[in-house]
């Protein structure tokens, strides 16, 4: 799940770049610190409720090793909740009922009754808070079939049995549309529907708000009162394409979910939660008032019922405590988030929703069903407990160079790539392969600003976009930063950040002496080639600036005037096709 800044999403549970720490260790305590021992809970936290998701294997905790470990999972996990599988052994096959749910085919609620037998035999003490994992994935399927939409809601009953005889609060449904990634099927994107030639936008979103609204009937319906929890809502969309009303929902590829929404929003009986899996990262209270307001203001814009929407869909947050990878006990400056960080955030998180946080536990393997033993770090499991204690709203988490949320130190300067001069070189030979300034167009591939589009041929290289600063820099040590977006053909929400103080080692071109800077996308020889809008590869440098192995991207500007000092951007990718889509640069300042 990506969208660093539009998410991305899990970041859209894309590797983050490594983090290199400019605080000394010392900078940071072994324990989280929230006050003096005995503090009590701040009342207004009290019916707060987080809960994890992942962990446990594709599909959710399985029930039976939820029942038989319970106690070991409630002192491993100082939180409300999990989620739980049911995959059912059918003709000798075994099945993720998870991952089936939202498409074709059909089950028996009989194949279902040892899960729900496993779940009222469960004894739980801290975990009042369960619920069932659904996907919307693989979402292989035709919105105006009517056989495949009542297979659909079959199954939904079957769903909204299980979450009520087995005494769990609703469904935790993943909408986040993978199949991106792969050129499968999207269900929430117009692009990608089969029969879009003959069926309008209108079309679809008029199909697919019936599907909504006959999905949670059923669902109210069978469980009056259940919860629903989306991983992605209107949140998404309104911080994709920005508060400012500039881009069409048609920019956005997640643009038929607000019809979706929409029908359920006109069912009473169901609570709905719009997750907002973008804050995985998130680490300040005011991050988190905003994704408040991309939810419940900017996020309203897109319904067809504002006052429904205003009235019945609530705000959750997420947060992804190892950030990418195993926490380590030995040094909390090398994870993404300290003990007191992943504190304060669960309190920001927990004071601006309306009742849910859930963590992302995915990489952990906490709770897979052949367990090994795996803890949080006693810190970090104090950190959630302290969580729910007053805190500051002022807290300023420590500056790490290539947090990609981070605020930059003071000093750092910022540069629109729609205000940089800008020259192209087409490759020689290039064949097809072009560079261009893609800005026509650019709403209907649901991008930002003005950026620059390297479109791969057959040949080794498409030439080179180049980039000059338009004014003189201040004197100082800086590292370069750039912001780039995924392809159409990812999320068109993620950003993703490159960074050459993050852990990118530094070397000069060999046979350049040119004084450019440069970003390398796709060096082959380095075996380092863009593989699906990520990045592997970064060379920095600058006029007459001496390559030292330990700088890790810092350098000093000293009398840099305007149009001294330039970006070179190339994809030297032999694919046949690639996009990079560039809107920001920045020159973050070295902190004193």
């Amino acid at each position: 799940m990506c969208d660093l800044f539009g998410v991305v999403g899990r970041i859209t549970r894309s590797v983050l770049p490594l983090l290199v720490v400019v605080a000394s260790a010392a900078s940071i305590s072994a324990a989280p610190a929230a006050g003096p021992s005995g503090t009590p809970d701040d009342p207004a936290l009290k019916d707060k409720k987080i809960i994890s998701f992942g962990g446990g294997g594709a599909g959710g905790v399985s029930t039976d090793y939820f029942k038989e470990n319970v106690e070991l999972v409630e002192k491993k996990l100082p939180i409300d909740g999990i989620l739980l599988g049911v995959h059912p052994t059918i003709d000798g096959t075994f099945t993720y009922f998870s991952s089936r749910f939202f498409g074709d085919g059909t089950f028996n609620i009989e194949d279902f009754k040892p899960f729900i037998a496993d779940m009222k035999a469960t004894k739980t003490g801290r975990f009042t808070d369960n619920f069932l994992q659904l996907n919307v994935m693989p979402g292989d399927f035709d919105w105006f079939d009517d056989n495949v939409i009542q297979a659909i809601l079959s199954k939904a009953v079957i769903a909204a049995t299980i979450t009520r005889d087995g005494g769990l609060k609703g469904i935790f449904l993943d909408t986040e549309q993978y199949a991106l990634s792969s050129k499968g099927i999207a269900p929430f994107n117009y692009e990608n529907q089969k029969d879009k030639e003959s069926k309008s936008m209108a079309d679809y979103q008029k199909r697919v708000e019936e599907v909504g609204y006959r999905l949670a009937r059923t669902f109210a319906e069978t469980h009056p009162g259940m919860t629903l929890i989306f991983t992605y809502g209107n949140g998404l969309i309104a911080r994709s394409l920005g508060a400012d009303g500039k881009y069409p929902l048609s920019a956005s590829n997640f643009d038929l979910f607000p019809a979706f929404l929409d029908g359920m929003l006109r069912v009473d009986g169901i609570r709905l939660f719009d997750g907002y899996e973008s804050s995985y990262l998130y680490k300040t209270n005011e991050q988190f008032r905003q994704a408040r307001r991309d939810i419940k203001e900017t996020g309203k814009r897109y319904s067809r019922y504002p006052d429904l929407y205003e009235k019945r869909l609530k705000v959750a947050f997420a947060v992804w405590p190892v950030g990418g990878a195993e926490l380590k006990a030995d040094n909390y400056l090398e994870n993404y988030f300290t003990p007191e960080e992943l504190e304060h955030a669960l309190n920001f998180a927990m004071r601006n929703s309306d009742g849910y946080i859930w963590l992302y536990l995915g990489g952990m393997s906490m709770l897979r069903n052949k367990y090994r033993e795996l803890e949080f770090p006693p810190a970090y499991k104090q950190a959630i407990i302290n969580a729910r204690k007053p805190h500051s709203t002022d807290y300023k988490p420590v500056y790490r160079q290539g947090d990609p949320l981070q605020s930059n130190p003071p000093g750092s300067l910022v540069f629109e790539v729609e205000d940089m001069g800008i020259k192209f070189t087409p490759a020689s030979g290039a064949g097809e392969a072009v560079v261009r300034d893609s800005t026509i167009g650019l709403e209907s591939k649901g991008q930002h600003g003005k950026m620059i589009e390297l479109v791969g041929g057959a040949s080794k290289s498409t030439g080179t976009a180049r980039f000059t600063f338009p004014k003189a820099i201040p004197d100082g040590i800086y590292s370069l930063r750039v912001r780039i977006r995924y392809p159409r053909d990812r999320h068109d929400t993620t950003i993703q950040w490159i960074d050459s103080a993050a852990g990118n080692k530094v070397k000069p071109l060999e046979g350049s002496g040119t004084g450019w800077t440069r970003i390398v996308f796709g060096n082959k020889e380095k075996g380092t080639w863009l593989e699906d809008g990520k990045w592997t590869w970064l060379e920095l440098y600058g006029p007459s600036q001496p390559f030292k192995e330990n700088n890790y991207g810092w350098k000093e500007f000293k009398g840099v005037g305007p149009g001294d000092y330039s970006i070179e951007i190339n994809d030297d990718d032999a694919r046949q096709y690639r996009l990079v889509y560039v809107d920001q640069f920045e020159l973050v300042k070295k902190p004193d």
